[in-house]
């Protein structure tokens, strides 16, 4: 390939590149938490959960959008977020760096996911099984495992539903975090909708690769049910509130692997694998990068 169809080949990917990623800044600085990531500033479509290299492992059916954000808390902007709970030490504060990851159940086809329709099984059982989102009911349990640098998660290289992705929340690295619902929706309503709750579970990797119950304000889920239906939700984790308490220990970060979940019970799951959005900043220094590097080449 000739050396001026390289640069007119980069300057096709670098220039659009450039744009959205400063049109993301000035979203994410002002990302909005409602419980519906598909409609709140700041938060980005990473993929859908049965799609080809986002899906993991499950023989579930549920099919969900799966949404990213990274950014700080506003003491206006985030204030039910910043003032929903507080424990000694345990305070959100304005100025803490958040890592969100959301979903919201979606209509879907095989066709939409990119695998090959002859690859792809159900997996029937009594009741449902061959549909999308035939699981979906007040036993749907929402949960987002936060990976350090060190995750070693992975997407299947097989279709759905026989899945052969690394999800397991030790793969996830030392300082790692698991949120997740009860294993129903519990007592949560449409009442609570756009309220920050806590989680009901949450583990943190250790050291030695345990995953250790710890303190749930250290997240935050913000949802939305249709009665005791969960129908989209948004999970937070305060990346400065782990430091305060784990001072040189690695905690996820913005750019880190992220997976989302839904399981229906103790039974039937679908994972699926993302990065979590870079912050803004970083975002805005990539772009500059781009625009640099696009100069030199061009002898500017």
């Amino acid at each position: 390939m000739s050396g001026k169809r390289i640069r007119n080949l980069m300057g096709m990917l670098i220039v659009p590149a450039v744009g959205s990623a400063l049109a993301f800044g000035t979203a994410a600085n002002a990302a909005s938490v409602t419980g519906d990531p598909s409609v709140d500033s700041g938060w980005i479509l990473g993929g859908n959960s049965f799609d080809k290299g986002v899906y993991v492992q499950g023989s579930g059916t549920f099919s969900y959008d799966i949404y990213s954000a990274s950014f700080t808390l506003d003491a206006v902007g985030h204030s039910a977020i910043i003032n929903s709970f507080t424990g000694a030490g345990l305070d959100w504060l304005a100025g803490d760096r958040i890592v969100g990851l959301g979903g919201k159940f979606v209509g879907n086809t095989i066709a939409n996911t990119g695998w090959d329709a002859g690859e792809w099984e159900w997996k029937p059982y009594s009741g449902g099984g061959e549909a999308f989102n035939d699981d979906v009911s007040g036993s749907s349990n929402p949960q987002a495992k936060f990976g350090t640098s060190a995750a070693t998660w992975s997407p299947s290289t097989v279709a759905p539903l026989n899945g052969n992705g690394s999800g397991s929340t030790g793969d996830g690295g030392f300082g790692a975090i698991h949120m997740r619902t009860q294993i129903s929706f519990g007592n949560r309503t449409d009442a609570g909708n756009g309220i920050p709750d806590l989680p009901d579970l949450l583990r943190r990797v250790d050291g030695l690769g345990s995953a250790v119950t710890m303190d749930n304000e250290f997240g935050r889920l913000v949802y939305i049910a249709d009665g005791q239906v969960p129908e989209s939700w948004q999970w937070l984790l305060n990346i400065d509130l782990l430091e305060r308490n784990f001072a040189g220990d690695p905690t996820p970060l913005p750019g880190d692997l992220a997976i989302a979940s839904v399981q229906r019970g103790t039974n039937r799951f679908t994972d699926g694998l993302i990065n979590v959005v870079p912050e803004p900043t970083s975002l805005a220094l990539l772009a500059v990068g781009g625009l640099v590097l696009l100069r030199r080449r061009h002898g500017g």
